[in-house]
């Protein structure tokens, strides 16, 4: 496995999040996930042949396309061998990491402490659609004009 590569597939394609959940009882939880969606079927083949698994599903206009993810504490290995190769998701994984580490911490039952709260609305905002690229340039001082 070339975690290099899968990195930059991360960093490109990828999300790396905390989602919310609900058991079969209704009560809502929070997941750790790291997800890769494409189109390519060459890309689905070499994960496919690193051994991960994808499922394929249409997209609202129909168009086929390929989902691979991991959730839960699961996540951490994965996340522990990607970190020194990723560039834009890094501080997802960093604050991912803890996430887990903190939740590792707990009994089961467990209500997320205010960290991981905290954590999880960090990540929300890192995962915004929008301008952020302006925004990182305006606090580096540098005009987008």
């Amino acid at each position: 496995l070339q975690w290099a590569y899968l990195a930059g597939i991360v960093d490109g394609e990828g999300t790396i999040t905390i989602n919310a959940r609900r058991h079969s009882g209704g009560k809502r939880y929070w997941e750790p996930s790291i997800q890769v969606a494409n189109t390519s079927f060459a890309l689905y083949r070499l994960l496919q042949g690193w051994g991960f698994l994808a499922v394929i599903a249409k997209n609202s206009n129909g168009k086929r396309y390929w989902r691979f993810s991991t959730n839960g504490t699961g996540c951490l290995d994965i996340l522990e061998r990607l970190l020194p190769y990723l560039i834009i998701k890094s501080q997802h994984a960093r604050l991912v990491q803890e996430y887990i580490q903190l939740r590792l911490e707990q009994l089961v039952v467990a209500r997320p402490t205010d960290r991981m709260l905290e954590i999880i609305e960090l990540i929300k905002k890192l995962n915004q659609r929008g301008s952020r690229f302006e925004d990182e340039m305006a606090r580096a001082g540098q005009s987008t004009t």
